[in-house]
């Protein structure tokens, strides 16, 4: 009796673990088909610049010398310190959002939200840095952003995954499923080797929205962009 009673409660532990695993699968479908994205790689890289939550909808040419990032911070001009230069046709420009330091600009504990107008993420990867499928699709090979590896995971959502070594793209029309590596980073198109990690909705070119700004039980974007995407 005691071997039964044991084998029951590891059975009912061992269906809730099971639960419990898939349960986020379940909810990581959000309203209207929306795929929840993961990070696009095995390995963990810090956020060199920022999706820009001032101008979401108005892409590459809108600088109104403001950052805003997903945390609520915001990088001004108006504080006087910021680091522009051009990059290629672009002007790239870093804000500080704490100036514990304004004769240094915020050097002493100040950071920057790089860039203006920004409509992605970009990832600090190294030179060769396998890049993965956020979510499910078919991956397509794409001449921009230097060169880059674009998914469709339907119901109109893309991701785009750019500055990517041109020779390890997966095979164009590829049917890819999520974590499956797409390509290594490179810095083509670029200055430095980093991943620009950018989500569209409507059209593989048309609406571009944070591919984080989810709205549930983990996290909630404040900005929730583009409209009618996720809960208003």
């Amino acid at each position: 009796m005691k071997h039964r009673t044991r084998l029951a409660v590891f059975c009912l532990l061992a269906a809730a673990v099971v639960i419990w695993s898939v349960q986020p699968l379940r909810l990581a479908q959000c309203q209207g088909g929306e795929p929840r994205f993961s990070f696009p790689s095995a390995r963990r890289f810090a956020i060199t610049s920022y999706f820009d939550h001032t101008h979401p909808y108005v892409l590459y040419n809108t600088i109104d010398d403001e950052i805003a990032a997903y945390t609520t911070e915001r990088g001004l001009r108006s504080n006087n310190c910021f680091d522009c230069f051009w990059s290629g046709t672009v002007q790239v420009c870093g804000y500080y959002t704490v100036l514990q330091d304004a004769a240094n600009c915020g050097a002493a504990g100040g950071r920057r939200v790089y860039y203006d107008m920004h409509p992605a993420i970009d990832y600090g990867f190294p030179l060769n840095t396998a890049i993965a499928a956020a979510a499910p699709g078919t991956a397509l090979q794409r001449d921009i952003l230097g060169f880059a590896v674009v998914i469709d995971h339907g119901n109109d959502y893309f991701t785009k995954h750019g500055h990517v070594d041109r020779n390890s793209r997966i095979a164009h029309n590829t049917q890819v499923i999520r974590g499956q590596q797409i390509a290594l980073s490179s810095n083509t198109g670029t200055g430095a080797a980093h991943l620009h990690f950018e989500a569209r909705y409507s059209g593989e070119n048309s609406t571009v929205f944070d591919p984080y700004g989810w709205r549930g039980t983990w996290f909630t974007d404040p900005w929730n962009q583009p409209p009618g995407h996720t809960e208003s």
